[in-house]
């Protein structure tokens, strides 16, 4: 055979094999627009929402209601900056002062100002959120976009009638004092151990990440949503703790009112009348019922997720979601496990702060797991997968700086408020959080670790 006849049999043979795999790869074009066509009319799906829930080899099971604004409302109403700031400034104020931060009004009675009335609160708004989520889903999202009118409209005008009716601190007086409450070696400790109180308006951002099956066009929405909220909540949050510190007039005043919030002492000096400060206070509570319902919203996706891969007991019924847009046991498991850690405080609010402190040491650490996991696929593992929402090259350099801030606050957020410890003040987090590891890995290594199957694992 002569070289000329072998070239011709060897380009006839290649573009054989071209077109059968460009008659291949039409072929799966075609399936998922088939497939497409199907999912998008049944789900709110959009082309890129079937194509990577197809390559994680999961099923759609939600109904895509939630767009970027709806979003950008979630993330901000579950994390509620600049409300945090208000509701925790008093802590920096002890250790640290106001250099450190760069409740309705009762009246005075035993009934109301008993752990009986804020517990009793908490139930009947808790057990509000659970029928709104069942009951109500489909308007969720626009609840959200109404929300998040309401946090920034009521975030500019707390600023500007307190910056209008208060009188002005001097800067040097507020910028340049610490205070070291808390009786640590030196102002410089005690001023990280108050930075864990302002912060704290920082964490939770993430939360919307678990609402990503009910997201439309979910791949672009949820990363973009993530960087607005973000960058809108921290913003409002510098400008609350800036407005407090400068307005709030005699700090030792304002701590040393009993059973009222130190915030609420401020809105009352600043206004003049309780009618005044009672209007300022009723966007601040809607915020807060808004964040429960968004929270249980999250917290029952994460119940419902981890149960479709077979990581709880009685997963078959946990991972139902009858009607595409409540995973509805789920959700009442989440209830009533939260009603119980709620009703601790009947008994001792010691107890249930113990519980509470876990919450923002675990999500930190589950931070630092994500974070170095992703520094150690760029710099060492095979990389990460090519995505349509990316920091670009700044990328790596931002996860460095990310993992050396959450560091020192995993370290100091399980630090007392006192250096003079008693079982009241103690910060139980890390005892807490050693249980919950603890009880976690019994479970996985009697049973979990023959049922627990992640999604990625099954299709291999």
């Amino acid at each position: 055979m002569s070289q000329v006849q072998a070239s011709s049999i060897l380009m006839d043979s290649k573009a054989h094999s071209s077109g059968y795999q460009a008659r291949e790869q039409d072929a799966d074009d075609d399936l998922l627009a088939l497939e497409f066509g199907s999912k998008a009319s049944k789900f709110g799906a959009t082309r890129d929402d079937v194509r990577e829930m197809d390559l994680l080899g999961i099923e759609p099971t939600f109904k895509r209601r939630f767009k970027f604004m709806a979003m950008v409302g979630f993330a901000s109403t579950v994390v509620l900056g600049w409300q945090v700031v208000l509701a925790t400034f008093y802590f920096s104020l002890d250790n640290g002062g106001t250099g450190d931060m760069i409740v309705i009004y009762v009246p005075d009675s035993d009934a109301v100002n008993s752990q009986w009335f804020p517990t009793t609160i908490a139930i009947v708004m808790l057990i509000l959120s659970a029928l709104f989520n069942m009951r109500l889903a489909k308007v969720f999202p626009t609840l959200e976009g109404v929300m998040l009118v309401i946090h920034v409209a009521s975030w500019a005008a707390f600023i500007v009638v307190l910056w209008v009716t208060s009188p002005r601190g001097r800067p040097s007086d507020v910028l340049f004092t610490f205070n070291n409450g808390g009786g640590w070696s030196s102002a410089g400790l005690s001023t990280f151990v108050g930075l864990i109180g302002s912060s704290g308006s920082l964490v939770g951002f993430d939360s919307a990440v678990h609402m990503t099956e009910n997201v439309r066009d979910a791949s672009r929405a949820i990363p973009l949503s993530l960087v607005v909220s973000y960058a809108l909540n921290a913003s409002m949050g510098l400008i609350t703790g800036v407005t407090v510190i400068f307005c709030a007039g005699d700090m030792d005043a304002v701590l040393a009112v009993a059973n009222q919030a130190p915030y609420v002492t401020i809105f009352l000096n600043s206004t003049g009348s309780k009618a005044g400060t009672l209007v300022m206070l009723i966007p601040i509570l809607l915020m807060f019922m808004s964040s429960m319902l968004s929270g249980m919203a999250t917290a029952s996706r994460q119940v419902w997720a981890f149960a479709r891969d077979d990581g709880l007991p009685w997963s078959d019924k946990l991972k139902r979601v009858p009607d595409a847009e409540v995973p509805q046991t789920a959700l009442w498991v989440t209830v009533a496990a939260t009603f119980i850690i709620t009703c601790i405080n009947f008994g001792s609010n010691i107890g249930f702060n113990a519980i509470c402190s876990l919450v923002g040491l675990a999500l930190n650490i589950s931070y630092l797991i994500t974070i170095s996991c992703t520094i150690y696929h760029k710099v060492r593992g095979p990389g990460l997968p090519r995505a349509r929402f990316s920091l670009g090259r700044w990328g790596l350099l931002i996860n460095i700086i990310s993992w050396f801030l959450v560091l020192p606050y995993i370290f100091f957020i399980a630090w007392p408020p006192y250096a003079q410890v008693t079982a009241g003040n103690m910060n139980y987090g890390v005892v807490m959080f050693v249980i919950v590891i603890l009880i976690a890995s019994g479970n996985y290594l009697a049973a979990g670790r023959k049922r627990f199957a992640p999604t990625l694992r099954k299709e291999e």
